[in-house]
């Protein structure tokens, strides 16, 4: 059996930390080890690690980042030097996985040789059912051969713009701006462009081809979209619906609003144009109208701080504009 090791990247959040290795004892197949790699400002999570470290389940590594190394991507690069396992996996730390999620992984790769890397499904807020009726969806309604499920807004306005990418979920249209990753519990394993970076994991080779950049600063954002899409060109990457688990969203650790928005536009130009380097004309204006849009949604959006994060990708927009980010790693 392939061995698993996990690693945990973590900052300001010694709840969550405690929360999951809780639930990782209830594994149907433990992973060898678990590595922590913190990022905090202060002592609460090593001090919780070093109390359960005692009797685990399983080897449990702290390791404890100074400012050079803090930030996601690099908190992961790090993780992966004191990897020893044959699969490198990665937790955020306000996950929950079922009991038998690493066992399922296993399975996944174990069916898959070509796979380099299997992603989990996340179930929080997985709202699919089978299709109704065999009649051409409405714009509410998104439609993945015999499974649908309700559309918000913003995937209604872009369908009506003419907006929408054909492609089904996982893979990143010529103009980006692809569905995510999110399928049915139909039990399969489907074959994807990317998984979401808050649980999935890796043939530990993929890691002498390439690391995550350091592009991403602290709380990351796309960075996941940006790894997968460099490892893709080594091999396949499949989302294991049968290995499932919830992502809680903890709020500490996050940037503000404003910062926020403006992580959403120029990480996303950055990753869609890793992707898509010289996308067509049409392509280029699509990008720029469905961004734009998203972001005037966000203005309006008067029930969160919806407006604060507009304005961040407004400053965005602009920053783009006259100085696009390049990729330095």
């Amino acid at each position: 059996m392939l061995k698993i090791s996990l690693i945990i990247c973590t900052y300001q959040r010694p709840n969550e930390v405690r929360r999951l290795l809780g639930a990782l004892v209830k594994q149907s197949v433990l992973p060898e080890e678990i590595i922590i790699v913190d990022g905090s400002l202060d002592d609460k999570t090593e001090k919780i690690t070093k109390e359960i470290e005692r009797g685990f389940c399983c080897r449990l590594v702290y390791i404890l980042v100074d400012k050079a190394e803090r930030g996601l991507t690099r908190q992961r690069n790090v993780g992966i030097k004191h990897a020893n396992g044959e699969i490198i996996a990665f937790f955020d730390d306000d996950i929950i996985p079922n009991s038998n999620y690493f066992e399922e992984i296993i399975a996944c790769f174990d069916r898959h040789p070509e796979a380099v890397g299997v992603g989990g499904q996340i179930t929080t807020d997985l709202d699919w059912r089978p299709a109704a009726t065999s009649k051409k969806p409405s714009l509410s309604v998104y439609r993945w051969e015999n499974w649908e499920r309700p559309d918000g807004i913003r995937w209604r306005l872009r369908k009506l713009f003419g907006l929408a990418s054909n492609l089904p979920p996982g893979w990143m249209p010529p103009f980006g701006h692809g569905r995510p990753s999110n399928y049915p519990n139909d039990g399969k394993d489907h074959k994807v462009e990317f998984v979401i970076g808050a649980a999935y994991a890796w043939r530990k080779e993929i890691f002498t081809y390439c690391l995550f950049s350091t592009y991403f600063q602290n709380y990351g954002l796309y960075e996941d979209l940006d790894f997968c899409i460099q490892a893709s060109k080594k091999g396949s990457i499949y989302l294991c619906t049968s290995a499932q688990l919830e992502h809680y969203h903890a709020s500490g650790g996050r940037p503000n609003q404003f910062t926020y928005g403006k992580m959403v536009v120029r990480n996303g130009w950055f990753v869609w144009r890793q992707r898509w380097p010289d996308p067509k004309l049409i392509d280029r204006l699509k990008w720029w109208e469905i961004t734009l849009l998203l972001a005037l949604l966000r203005l309006f959006d008067i029930r969160s701080q919806g407006p604060k994060e507009a304005l961040g990708r407004f400053a965005g927009c602009f920053d783009v504009l006259f100085d696009p980010p390049m990729r330095s790693h």
